[in-house]
Order: C-alpha cells, then sequence, then structure tokens
C-alpha cells in the first residue's frame, strides 16, 4: 500500500542520514588529525630552520669572507 511504501521510504531516509552522520563524523576526525599532523611537520621544520638561522652568525664571523 502507498502507506507502506511512505513508511519504507521514511525508513530509508533515516538510515541514509545516519550513514551520512557518521560519514561526516569520520571525516571531521581524519581532517582534524591530517592537520595535527601537518602543523606538528611545520613546528618541526620551523624549529631546524631556527636552529639554522641561528647558527649562521657564527658561521659568518668565523669565515668573513665567504659570505654575499
Amino acid at each position: 500500500s502507498q502507506n507502506e511504501y511512505i513508511a519504507n521510504l521514511k525508513d530509508q531516509l533515516q538510515e541514509m542520514k545516519a550513514k551520512s552522520n557518521l560519514e561526516n563524523r569520520y571525516m571531521k576526525t581524519n581532517t582534524e588529525l591530517q592537520i595535527a599532523q601537518t602543523q606538528k611537520k611545520c613546528n618541526r621544520t620551523e624549529e631546524l630552520l631556527v636552529e639554522e638561522i641561528e647558527v649562521i652568525p657564527g658561521t659568518l664571523a668565523k669565515n668573513p669572507g665567504d659570505g654575499n
């Protein structure tokens, strides 16, 4: 009957909403993890660059004629 068909469609809609919500939560969590990993990598790269920059003045003082 038409009522059964409508009830079936409503059930399907609820299932799709639940699946969509689950996928959205997964994507949000996954994206947040990727952002955190990228930030950690960038922070480490920044630390290495800062260390390298801190070494430059000492290197230039030892070899003043080598730098341009």
